[in-house]
């Protein structure tokens, strides 16, 4: 199989945003509180007006640093389950697969964790490392208690997928691509699935990845052609293959 982007990009910029995340709070907090003491002291209205602009950019800006610095921790976690996801897929698949690290998908803002290319198509992967156990109905994700009670997730990674998974397939067709079926899978790293009832995507234990593949592959064959294109086309973050490519 061959792999395509850099395998240090999730880490890299897991460390950029929380460093830009760190000053954004900081400045914020900072820009709040002097903000505060400006409206509060200030005798004329224009330094009372300031002052309660400094509290609401600060306010902002934190707000922003506490997204980065989420942002940070999604990129860590996601880091932490592309490893084995990776060392599964090449040890069960042939040179006729590339995968892609972390794409985007060109004109339409999405992003995927990874996307597979080959014979049964492109399959589009949200790689989750979970602690626990979950439940999956539809879209809507459980996160199961000790004590049996069921917890609503605030992110689907169903949903999460979903977006990559049209944003191709509107690739596929603007760029004129015959045959290329896109699929879309949430595939769990670490923690168990109790239930899924309907998903709206396929959800696959990493110890299954590569059946689940294989399954793929015993439906009807996209064009090899455009496959070869859609990869061409596509270029995952940090652009470039790896040195290690085909391993």
């Amino acid at each position: 199989m061959r792999i395509a982007g850099s395998p240090t990009f999730l880490v890299d910029r897991a460390r950029r945003r929380a460093r830009w995340g760190a000053v954004l709070v900081v400045a914020g907090l900072a820009a709040v509180a002097g903000g505060f003491v400006a409206s509060q002291a200030g005798s004329l209205p224009p330094v009372a007006v300031l002052g309660s602009l400094g509290v609401f950019a600060g306010l902002g800006a934190a707000l922003v640093g506490v997204q980065q610095v989420l942002a940070a921790g999604r990129d860590r976690t996601a880091s932490v389950g592309e490893g084995p996801v990776v060392s599964q897929l090449r040890a069960r698949l042939g040179d006729e697969y590339t995968y892609l690290r972390r794409v985007t998908i060109p004109r339409h803002g999405a992003e995927a964790d990874g996307i597979l290319l080959g014979p049964s198509g492109a399959l589009v992967l949200a790689i989750r490392a979970l602690e626990g156990r979950y439940v999956v109905r539809g879209n809507d994700w459980y996160a199961v208690r000790e004590d049996g009670a069921e917890r609503p997730m605030s992110r689907s990674p169903t949903w999460e997928v979903a977006r990559p998974v049209r944003a191709l397939q509107r690739v596929i067709q603007e760029e004129g691509l015959p045959k290329v079926s896109v699929q879309g899978a949430v595939v769990m790293v670490e923690g168990r699935l109790e239930e899924a009832s309907r998903p709206g995507t396929a959800v696959v234990p990493l110890d299954r990845l590569g059946a689940f593949v294989d399954y793929l592959r015993q439906g009807e064959p996209s064009d090899a052609e455009a496959v070869r294109l859609l990869t061409a086309f596509l270029q995952p973050f940090a652009g470039g293959r790896d040195s290690g490519e085909d391993q």
